[in-house]
């Protein structure tokens, strides 16, 4: 009962915590769920996003390539 009742403690600090670090916005869309299902649709709202950067900043890192016969450091303070 003890471990039971420390679980949702914890729970409810955690929530805390991560609705002080929202913006406005979110905190009214998140207040009323618990831990795991705020972060399952968070996962939902910002994943997305998160994929298409990544894959942005992996497109222009493979399609960076140094020119042949050009200075390394010259092709370092460019890119």
């Amino acid at each position: 009962m003890n471990e039971h009742q420390r679980h949702i403690d914890e729970n409810k600090q955690v929530v805390c915590v991560m609705l002080a670090s929202m913006s406005p916005e979110l905190q009214r869309q998140h207040e009323n769920m618990n831990v795991y299902i705020m972060i399952m649709h968070l996962k939902e709202l910002f994943d997305d996003a998160n994929r298409n950067e990544r894959y942005k900043t992996s497109k222009e890192l493979f399609r960076c390539k140094m020119k042949g016969g050009s200075l390394v450091n010259t092709y370092v303070l460019r890119n």
